[in-house]
């Protein structure tokens, strides 16, 4: 039981006990007030029958029997009215001491439910958190992806010029020695040595990172253009898939994925 339910039945017996003082008061004053008029009574019936005590005697002690009858009646209904108020006033107290027993434990339940609320909210703002994280990772992606696709154009346009470039300067320097088809065969040899690496390098990555192929692809979109190159990321699938067409006898992303594969080795090296 709390301390407020205690202090609240003490003052709730205090004020009890005071009214029953005050009840008992009055039955001490009924009593004083008897003896006080029958020594009154004695005495006028000693001026009035001075002359035969025995007369006097019988019937001051009448008026005393008389007195003493209804004081006992008196006393014995307020005992037995008193017997009951105690009874109420106990049967109170027995009621509210359970009625106080059972909010307590509505409270102390309120008090469990609600540390198992908390609890849980706790955890859902945990997995909002982590959520929001996941989308800002998702809407950079994505907003990098769009700039990638922006520059599709520029992308291409360099990349045939470089071609064209690298093919005019293999074909000048080296036309003493070799044939169209044996040009071709050698960038060929080249572009499937850079392959394997490439390979190599990009399941590794993906693997640790537990990427998908398109966000490995992606990313390796994302680490080129910081290099200063520009790629599209269906050129780098097409790349890893061995499905882009060559021009001129030359794969126009060489120098991009080379770019990548030596800063990729490089870091690797390092570690």
């Amino acid at each position: 039981m709390t301390s407020l339910a205690v202090l609240g039945i003490t003052s709730f017996l205090d004020f009890a006990g005071l009214s029953m003082f005050i009840k008992k008061i009055s039955i001490y004053l009924f009593i004083g007030a008897t003896f006080y008029f029958s020594r009154i009574i004695k005495k006028d019936i000693d001026i009035k029958h001075n002359s035969d005590s025995s007369a006097r005697d019988m019937i001051f002690n009448e008026i005393l029997a008389n007195r003493n009858a209804k004081f006992n009646a008196e006393l014995i209904s307020r005992d037995e009215n008193f017997t009951v108020e105690i009874q109420r006033i106990l049967t109170i107290l027995n009621t509210s001491t359970v009625k106080l027993d059972e909010i307590e434990q509505v409270l102390q339940n309120y008090h469990n439910n609600f540390g198992r609320v908390a609890t849980e909210f706790e955890s859902i703002n945990t997995s909002i958190v982590t959520l929001q994280s996941k989308i800002n990772q998702c809407y950079t992606m994505i907003l990098r992806t769009e700039e990638i696709e922006f520059d599709q154009q520029s992308v291409m346009s360099q990349a045939s010029n470089h071609s064209t470039g690298q093919a005019s300067n293999y074909s000048t320097g080296q036309a003493s020695n070799y044939s169209a088809s044996q040009a071709s065969n050698y960038s060929a040899g080249i572009s499937l040595t850079i392959w394997n690496q490439f390979k190599q390098i990009f399941d590794q990555i993906m693997t640790e990172n537990n990427y998908t192929l398109e966000e490995m692809c992606l990313s390796v979109a994302m680490d080129i253009r910081s290099l200063g190159k520009n790629i599209k990321k269906v050129m780098v699938q097409g790349f890893y898939e061995r499905n882009i067409k060559k021009k001129n006898g030359y794969i126009s992303t060489l120098d991009q994925i080379g770019l990548w594969i030596d800063s990729k080795t490089n870091n690797l090296g390092s570690k």
